[in-house]
């Protein structure tokens, strides 16, 4: 969206600043005054148009004045006229120029008479311009043409002059009020490739408190180039000086038929004190009318050698660097092409062939002259290198270059003269050799084209849910959190433990038995098997063990219920007194270490649950039960998954292979069988492949088939399960480029975000479903580690924050394509022409059509209708049976 910026009203001290200046250049040198005028043809049949622009220059600060031509014969519009003031060291200068429209309606030549310009004293007259008049219009043409546009007024208001004081054209609002807009075109009737001038004029004689919003016309089937600069000039209508802002397009029809230009809109903001003060205000919409151009292919037949350029002034030039030459060395011969028309897609000039020379093609160069002029021109340059083979005279072919001309409605034919060259003797090769150093391999592309269909890299991929949609990847999410969680109520319980010395030294009292009952070996000593129990028992009460008696550990049983355990225990102690002083041989020894061993355990297993020397032994019962509930969750979620998705194919059928289907497919399209190629991959997709390699052979087997919007649904859906394949973005591409609807299809994103739209797009849903839980485990374990070693450093710091950033930006995309494909619902149009109505039946009327090949989104569905939406007021209906869901394979 264009913004216009209106012209600001001067105030006192621009005015005051203005006033020094012009008298400063009153007071100084005498003005010099220049002038200028030009046609845009000088060969016009009765009934056409000529433009005529006329410009003025001088030094000082009073603008050059002239009156508009008068001829027999010609009505003389008035198109505009624009200012142009410069103060460059103290020197001011204005620039005025003025375009005037000559619509023919008499059959004899005539005379632009010369146009007298005056400022300040001084005067400038142009030269006579001659007007060759080709009389009636050729058949097939219109009288009216190059016309003002239909829906203005046939009778225009004109001064005495016959000149037409009002702007003409579609427009919104009228000469009177205080902002009114129009959109003109300079002709109606136009050939092919002819050039059309569109002017919007923004007209006000009162500021507006906002800067305008202005929506430029659509213009499909046209190639449209800007002209800029954005004029700003004053104009006087109906006793009002209007400031005007004008924007000048050039149009370029690509197609004959009716084309349309359609409305441009602006968004005027309304004076904010109107609601203060109780009027009715607000912002205001100014919309024109559509303008319908005619376009009509040109003659035929055309020559054979036709280069394709349609213009209404062409020149044609040829020049060489130097008039004599070496025998073998190059020449630089340069071809320029001149002229008011798209020359883009000009392939360049062929010369003759010729004996004794050889021709190269070294440079082309195309420049577009936009800035100032009140129409389109271009200039092609295309430079070769001539290398003469021959000694004495050369003639060069003389080069041509066949164009239709419309001033005259024909084919033409443009020579440019090349002087004779003199070529010296030299002592290079004779003829036959190669001495230019020009001999190589020249490679040109002459089209584009679509890749070829891709074989199948293993096995395909069968249709599955993506992995957001299965049960497992949410059991792999969660489960981390889950065990960090576990981990953490793990590691409280242990710094309770170690806040509480006595607890901790009751709940390690049998495993420190245990392990030095092991440690005692087959031959224990009898002092030491009585520390161990001894020392069980101190452990327990939270007492030394230097003083404990047999009465201690007999006492301790007692109050654990087990009597007996303890008589037993303290007849071991007794022994082991006695052994000190003989008596017990090794192997009694041995007895009385197991008999131990199984006392000490009995003791423990006596233990009350609720006396506070409970607990899990070691700390890690914690995270070993949460494990466990992790284990479990993820096998019940995962559980669903061992019979196939509901509505999804659960295997191809007996005798079926995908893998031979695709691979027949891709036979026939190489034959050019398209019809079997279709029939086998879709074949292949029924049979339960969901594989990219089968919709992108599907969708060039659509687009060979003429099939563009099936095509372009095929590709997508491809693209996203394989999107960084190279073939598949080139065949979208050139698809989409045979599409009609390129305007509505959207235009490109801002370059930051089209780079971060292209990163998103880099990896497929599923992908940043896998990355999603890889951050996740990442980030969990790097907490994990954290809070076990209880600080970090700078180095752990940075990479903790830059993971978890990471997973936040990472969830995000995952979040958004999710929405992308597995909830908004993208469609292609896949029929020739469908018409969009206000509603969902065919009662309601037609708003606008599409095409095949459009994609867009359905908002909703009711009775077989879609409501799709383009953007903007671009909403309607459309019948579900012209659309393709992208979510949805075809296989019939």
């Amino acid at each position: 969206m264009t913004r216009v910026q209106p012209m600001r009203r001067p105030t006192g001290l621009m005015i005051l600043a203005t006033l020094v200046v012009a008298t400063l250049a009153a007071g100084g040198a005498r003005a010099e005054l220049s002038c200028l005028a030009s046609v845009d043809r000088t060969a016009v049949a009765r009934g056409g148009q000529v433009t005529l622009t006329v410009v003025a220059s001088g030094e000082g600060a009073s603008a050059p004045a002239h009156e508009a031509p008068r001829i027999d014969g010609v009505r003389v519009v008035a198109g505009g006229t624009s200012q142009s003031f410069q103060l460059i060291n103290g020197e001011a200068s204005l620039e005025v120029s003025t375009t005037y429209y000559l619509e023919v309606e008499r059959d004899t030549d005539f005379a632009i008479p010369a146009i007298t310009f005056r400022a300040g004293g001084e005067t400038c007259a142009t030269e006579p311009v001659a007007i060759t008049v080709l009389g009636a219009p050729a058949p097939g043409t219109s009288g009216n043409r190059g016309a003002p546009p239909a829906g203005s007024s046939p009778r225009r208001p004109t001064d005495d002059r016959g000149v037409v004081t009002e702007p003409a054209g579609p427009s919104a609002g009228a000469p009177g009020d205080p902002t009114f807009i129009t959109v003109t075109v300079d002709r109606q009737d136009v050939w092919v490739g002819e050039q059309v001038v569109m002017v919007f004029r923004y007209f006000r004689y009162r500021s507006s408190w906002g800067r305008p919003s202005y929506t430029a016309p659509r213009t499909e089937g046209f190639w449209r180039v800007d002209l800029p600069p954005e004029r700003n000039y004053r104009r006087s209508l109906r006793g009002h000086v209007y400031d005007v802002t004008e924007i000048r397009y050039a149009l370029f029809p690509t197609r004959a038929g009716e084309l349309r230009v359609g409305p441009a809109v602006l968004e005027v903001a309304g004076d904010p004190f109107d609601r203060f003060f109780g009027r009715r205000g607000g912002s205001r919409r100014l919309q024109t009318d559509p303008i319908t151009i005619t376009v009509r292919e040109l003659p035929s037949p055309q020559p054979r050698d036709f280069s394709g350029v349609v213009a209404s002034q062409l020149e044609f030039t040829a020049t060489v660097d130097r008039d004599t030459v070496p025998r073998g060395e190059p020449l630089g011969l340069a071809l320029v092409v001149e002229a008011d028309a798209f020359l883009k897609g000009f392939e360049g000039i062929s010369l003759p062939a010729s004996e004794g020379l050889q021709v190269h093609d070294a440079a082309e160069d195309l420049r577009e002259h936009l800035e100032n002029n009140p129409r389109y021109r271009a200039t092609f340059r295309q430079e070769k290198a001539v290398v003469p083979l021959a000694d004495g005279t050369l003639e060069l072919p003389q080069p041509r270059l066949v164009y239709f001309d419309t001033g005259q409605d024909r084919y033409v034919t443009a020579r440019a003269e090349v002087p004779p060259v003199v070529v010296l003797p030299s002592d290079l090769p004779v003829i036959g050799d190669d001495p230019s150093g020009f001999r190589r391999t020249e490679i040109a592309r002459l089209g584009n084209d679509l890749a070829f269909v891709h074989a199948a890299d293993g096995d395909l991929r069968r249709a599955r849910p993506p992995l957001t949609a299965q049960p497992l990847w949410w059991a792999a999410l969660v489960a981390p959190w889950l065990l960090l969680g576990f981990y953490r109520l793990h590691l409280g319980r242990v710094a309770a433990a170690r806040r509480d010395p006595l607890g901790q030294r009751r709940r390690q009292a049998w495993p420190r038995a245990e392990r030095a009952l092991r440690r005692l070996g087959e031959r224990p000593d009898p002092a030491d098997l009585a520390r161990v129990i001894t020392g069980y028992v101190a452990d327990v009460r939270g007492r030394a063990s230097a003083g404990l008696t047999a009465a201690d550990v007999r006492a301790l049983a007692d109050e654990r219920g087990a009597r007996t355990v303890g008589e037993r225990l303290e007849r071991v102690l007794a022994a082991c007194d006695g052994a000190r002083f003989g008596g017990l041989s090794p192997d009694d020894l041995a007895g009385l270490a197991g008999e131990s061993r199984e006392l000490l355990q009995a003791l423990e297993r006596s233990r009350p649950t609720a006396d506070g020397t409970g607990g899990p032994a070691g700390g890690g019962a914690a995270a070993g039960a949460g494990l466990l509930i992790v284990s479990g969750l993820m096998l019940a979620l995962a559980s669903p998954l061992a019979a196939q998705t509901p509505g999804r194919p659960q295997g191809p059928a007996p005798g079926v292979d995908p893998a031979r289907l695709l691979a027949e497919g891709n036979q026939a399209y190489t034959e050019g069988a398209l019809d079997t190629a279709l029939v086998r991959y879709r074949q292949a997709l029924a049979a339960g492949a969901d594989d990219a390699t089968v919709h992108y052979n599907l969708g060039n087997a659509y687009a060979r088939h003429g099939q563009l919007g099936r095509a372009i649904a095929s590709y997508l859906r491809a693209r996203r399960l394989t999107p960084r394949d190279a073939d598949i973005q080139t065949n979208l591409q050139w698809v989409r480029s045979h599409t009609r609807d390129l305007e509505l299809a959207g235009g490109g994103l801002p370059p930051v975000v089209a780079q971060l739209d292209a990163a998103a797009h880099r990896l497929s849903l599923d992908e940043w479903a896998a990355a999603t839980v890889a951050l996740a485990w990442l980030t969990a374990g790097l907490m994990a580690w954290w809070w076990r070693r209880g600080w970090l450093g700078a180095w752990w710091r940075r990479l903790l924050l830059a993971t978890g950033a990471a997973l936040l930006l990472v969830a995000v995309v995952l979040a958004t394509r999710w929405y992308e494909e597995r909830v908004r619902d993208t469609a292609v149009v896949v029929v020739e022409e469908a018409e969009v109505r206000s509603g969902p039946a065919t009662t309601f009327p037609v708003v606008f059509r599409i095409h095949d090949g459009l994609t867009l989104v359905i908002r909703g569905e009711r009775d077989g209708w879609a409501r799709i939406g383009l953007g903007g007021d671009w909403v309607g209906w459309v019948p579900t049976g012209a659309l393709e869901r992208v979510r949805q394979a075809r296989t019939d």
